[in-house]
């Protein structure tokens, strides 16, 4: 499992270089409605990459970010320059800190497969929970092509060439850091070892059941990657 911790510093860095991410980032940032000093949630925020878009569209909107991982929050606050308008709190996709129906727009990026499968209808349930009604989800993560036990050897092939091809693709675009990460995942998600990818078809479920509508699927070029973007409105 991937200690965040360590990693926060340099993780600007690692996924400034890639296109996917650049534009996955963007996308979420394009596909964002909340009203310019409305009330935004960044789950799983990292050190920023989503606010900071978000903030080029909507420089007035105030924003919560919130990472289990407190380096990720002290350089999540650094970046922004001790802006009134953002902070940083403790929590995940299962413990959201604010209270119920207060949030306009939740956005979260590469963060939701880390919620171990038997805790996404949990996870699903908390966003609802905090968004008010006719709040907005908008979320990107690295979907898989299939889903399946541990030791379903076509499931392992379409992880590993995803991956794989990912990762070539970055060193194409000369983002290598990222190239070797996505590699360095490979064993992770097979062993589901903090890692726990799978097809969008279902957290939508989940999203539904949760009571949330008018559910929209997009893709992030190359699609053949795995990145996707689900939008939806809480009733």
């Amino acid at each position: 499992m991937v200690d965040w911790n360590e990693y926060a510093e340099k993780y600007e860095a690692v996924q400034a270089g890639d296109p996917i991410h650049v534009r996955a980032v963007e996308a979420i940032a394009e596909k964002v409605e909340v009203s310019d000093e409305g009330r935004l949630l960044d789950l799983g925020c990292g050190t920023g990459d989503v606010t900071s878009k978000v903030l080029e569209k909507l420089p007035r909107v105030k924003v919560i970010g919130v990472d289990p991982a407190a380096n990720m929050r002290k350089v999540y606050l650094k970046r922004f320059g001790g802006n009134p308008d953002i902070e940083a709190r403790d929590g995940d996709g299962l413990s959201i800190p604010v209270e119920d129906s207060s949030i306009g727009c939740v956005v979260s990026h590469i963060a939701l497969h880390h919620v171990l499968p038997e805790k996404r209808a949990d996870c699903a349930s908390e966003i609802a929970r905090v968004l008010k009604p006719g709040g907005k989800l908008v979320y990107a993560d690295c979907f898989t092509g299939m889903v399946g036990p541990l030791s379903d050897r076509r499931r392992q092939d379409d992880i590993v060439d995803r991956q794989i091809g990912w990762a070539k693709y970055c060193l194409n675009h000369g983002a290598n850091e990222k190239a070797y990460v996505l590699i360095r995942s490979i064993p992770l998600i097979l062993a589901a070892d903090g890692e726990y990818p799978t097809v969008p078809e279902v957290w939508i479920e989940h999203l539904e059941s949760a009571g949330l509508i008018d559910i929209k699927l997009s893709p992030i070029e190359p699609a053949e990657f795995g990145m996707k973007i689900i939008e939806a409105f809480r009733i």
